[in-house]
């Protein structure tokens, strides 16, 4: 399966930092749930609200391809730290993710097992005591 984690953000809220942990594609790669969801995108959108970005939320049967954008508040992101926002990314993510994939009816999909190794995935990447190994290049 492919899985794409990146973001729309502004340089303040330091998403690429906080994320750098994340290597979706290669975990997700070598992984089979089935023919009915074989593409998942996921856009991290941390933008000022005044630009009016609305959260995307689509499915393509065509290409079995489910895009989702995750909103995350950027007057919160510019001011804490980047344990913070993985944790902030984290709960995002583990929340909407599920909320959407099972949305869908994805026939010949094993949404349950995705789910548990999205969040498993996500879990280890993101809150466990190896991901602030990238912290100490990051500019606070």
């Amino acid at each position: 399966m492919r899985v794409f984690i990146s973001s729309d953000a502004n340089w303040d809220a330091k998403i690429d930092h906080a994320t750098r942990t994340l290597d979706a594609q290669r975990y997700f790669e070598s992984r089979n749930y089935g023919a009915g969801l074989t593409n998942l995108t996921v856009i991290l959108n941390c933008r000022d609200p005044r630009l009016g970005h609305k959260q995307r939320v689509r499915f393509t049967k065509a290409t079995k391809t489910l895009g989702i954008d995750v909103m995350l508040p950027l007057d919160r992101f510019v001011r804490v730290s980047h344990q913070q926002r993985r944790l902030i990314i984290a709960d995002s993510m583990l929340k909407e993710i599920p909320r959407f994939v099972r949305k869908y009816d994805l026939p010949e999909f094993d949404t349950e097992q995705f789910l548990e190794d999205f969040e498993r995935y996500v879990t280890d990447c993101l809150l466990s005591p190896q991901a602030d190994r990238f912290d100490h290049l990051c500019l606070h």
